[in-house]
């Protein structure tokens, strides 16, 4: 299992400056970073999250939508952690009422080591 960090060098330059993007990765433990530019699709971005076995998903404003029926093809994803404010062009209402848990106090500033550990230990 592997989680993700979906960012752009901007998004982590304004989100994770200095030693919070490293922090951040420790507390996410195994993770695949990748730049949401380098995603094509829809379909090739649900078949990362299924092959990472994601639990957690560290994002911002470019990261694609999550599809309404993701959890099918990875049933662990527990926490979308997105930086940039309301989640409702991100993720679908439906993945909310089954237990996928989102954190959208964090707009306008940066990741907390304690708010990743929370999530990594859920």
């Amino acid at each position: 299992m592997k989680n993700i960090i979906c960012l752009t060098e901007a998004e982590i330059e304004t989100f994770l400056p200095d030693e919070r993007h490293a922090e951040a990765k420790a507390l996410l433990g195994p993770c695949l970073e990748i730049d949401p530019g380098d995603i094509e699709n829809e379909t090739e971005w649900n078949n990362l999250i299924k092959e990472c076995d994601a639990e957690i998903i560290l994002s911002a404003w470019k990261m694609q939508a999550l599809s309404h029926d993701i959890l099918d093809t990875a049933p662990n994803l527990k926490y979308v952690c997105y930086l940039a404010g309301s989640v409702r062009s991100k993720i679908d209402r439906s993945l909310i009422d089954k237990g996928v848990d989102r954190d959208r106090r964090l707009a306008g500033l940066a990741v907390t080591n304690d708010q990743l550990a929370l999530a990594a230990a859920n």
